[in-house]
């Protein structure tokens, strides 16, 4: 269970992550800056939220799901002619 969780800590980093991350300490350090528990306990939401790379849905909750592919070959299209009355 440890071993998942540090996976998921040193892990897939990318740009939007790291400015997740700063945004958070900031926020965080301006709670204890401030004394002000609930801006901190919505800073330490969203550290944790960027540590463990999860989302309000959880770990790809919110993602779209993968496209199909139709393993079945080609298949034929019909088209209609549409033709404009000129009077």
């Amino acid at each position: 269970m440890i071993s998942k969780y540090k996976e998921q800590i040193f892990s897939n980093w990318n740009f939007m992550r790291m400015v997740r991350f700063v945004l958070s300490v900031v926020i965080l350090f301006q709670a204890v800056q401030n004394h002000d528990i609930m801006f901190g306990m919505l800073g330490g939401i969203f550290f944790t939220q960027t540590i463990l790379n999860i989302g309000c849905c959880g770990i790809g909750g919110c993602s779209v799901p993968a496209k199909k592919i139709n393993s079945d070959g080609i298949q034929d299209v019909e088209f209609v002619e549409i033709k404009e009355n000129k009077k």
